[in-house]
């Protein structure tokens, strides 16, 4: 899994998901709310990386629909995205590594680029593993 911080720097994946695992327990559990606008914020700061890095000259990037801009802001999607993808790999029994692993490749699929934000994923294992696998999952 190729993964890349903000500055569009690859990441080692073994050591972010360590450092992820270690600071689990500084996390504060977040609200849904919250990480679905984090979310929306992280994907539109994401296409904006990812487009520069096609496009050096690209000072900002919107998304245009006729002459409305596009917000990906607040978005729930993502979130139930996210869900979608790890409630296929994770069980009753999934480990917190587990769980990071899993988003960890959900993110790397959903977010434009494969860039991580260390923070996001820690309150989003948080919210997890806060309100358990089955739960979350519904299983």
């Amino acid at each position: 899994m190729l993964l890349f911080n903000e500055k569009n720097e690859q990441l080692d994946v073994a050591s972010l998901k360590k450092e992820i695992l270690a600071n689990l327990k500084n996390v504060k559990t977040p609200q849904k709310e919250e990480i679905e606008k984090e979310l929306g914020a992280y994907y539109n700061n994401a296409l904006a990386i990812d487009m520069k890095s096609y496009h050096p000259e690209i000072t900002a990037v919107k998304a245009f629909s006729g002459q409305t801009e596009i917000s990906f802001l607040g978005l729930g999607g993502i979130l139930e995205k996210i869900r979608r993808f790890i409630c296929k790999i994770l069980t009753g029994s999934s480990t917190e590594g587990d769980i990071i692993d899993a988003i960890l490749q959900a993110i790397a699929s959903i977010i434009p680029g494969g860039i991580i934000l260390k923070g996001i994923i820690e309150k989003i294992a948080k919210y997890i593993i806060s309100m358990g696998v089955g739960a979350f999952c519904k299983i």
